[in-house]
């Protein structure tokens, strides 16, 4: 039963890993294939880059071949399960960033290539107006999106790699931004409300590193809750209602909290409560 568990844990996790993006899945099994240090396994590693370039292009492929290198960069280093996710999701950016070069693709993608993925009735319960709005604001904040995809498909792959035995060690640590980040959150959030006299450009890139920022802050505040509800199970049914009937009002809460866990480091102190028993 243990067995059918882990193997159909294992599934899941590729099948999300796939659903983020193919480069993702593409760049674990690369890795896997490379982790060996067999002639074979590199040759069969670098041979599956070149079919993610056929397949997909110049980003899908870089962006295979960064996600294939932190792994197994991460492996022979023996890093946390974090600091792979970090060490991935960075490299998977400046990837993706690298592959634009050959045009439009994640992180810039344009509002026509939108059109066809939100059919004019599919728009119809949105407003006058709504379909156009949803389609605009979607490609405003592509590069944000497709940050936080990267991160998310990165943090995937980790899992997925070490599932099978990427890792000799699996290693983990409680997730910490530090002050640099937060600082990052803060200007952006500044330059999100500052009048709108600024340039475009400027207000734009405020909004889309305010969306990306906001993400790994939601992880870490996730964190601290799942550690407050481990010590305080009554908290569960509260935070499940909020989440229930105020979502964007839980969403906001919890990624506030993880902003305020840069200078109050919640999960020691609620480890350092009587009768807490700390993991």
């Amino acid at each position: 039963m243990a067995g059918s568990a882990r193997t159909l844990k294992i599934v899941l996790t590729g099948v999300l890993t796939l659903f983020m993006g193919p480069q993702f899945a593409a760049g674990a099994l690369s890795a896997r294939l490379a982790s060996g240090r067999r002639a074979g396994g590199i040759l069969l590693s670098a041979l599956l880059v070149l079919v993610m370039y056929f397949a997909g292009g110049l980003q899908v492929s870089l962006m295979t071949a960064a996600c294939a290198a932190a792994l197994v960069t991460a492996s022979a280093t023996r890093m946390s399960l974090q600091s792979a996710a970090a060490l991935a999701a960075g490299l998977g950016t400046i990837a993706a960033v690298a592959g634009l070069i050959e045009g439009t693709g994640l992180m810039a993608i344009q509002r026509e290539e939108l059109d066809s993925l939100l059919p004019d009735w599919a728009g119809e319960g949105l407003g006058p107006g709504g379909r156009d709005y949803v389609l605009d604001t979607a490609a405003y904040l592509s590069p944000g999106l497709g940050a936080v995809q990267t991160a998310a498909g990165s943090a995937l792959a980790v899992a997925f790699f070490g599932m099978t035995g990427g890792f000799a060690t699996i290693r983990r640590e409680d997730m910490r931004l530090g002050l640099g980040p937060a600082w990052i959150l803060i200007a952006s959030l500044a330059g999100a409300l500052v009048p709108s006299e600024i340039p475009v450009e400027v207000r734009a890139f405020a909004h889309n590193s305010l969306l990306f920022m906001a993400a790994p802050y939601f992880a870490v505040g996730a964190a601290v809750t799942g550690e407050a509800m481990r010590v305080l199970p009554g908290l569960l049914l509260p935070f499940t209602l909020l989440v229930v009937f105020a979502t964007p009002l839980s969403v906001a809460a919890v990624t506030m909290t993880g902003v305020l866990d840069t200078w109050f480091d919640f999960r020691r102190r609620i480890r350092s409560k009587p009768g807490s028993d700390p993991k």
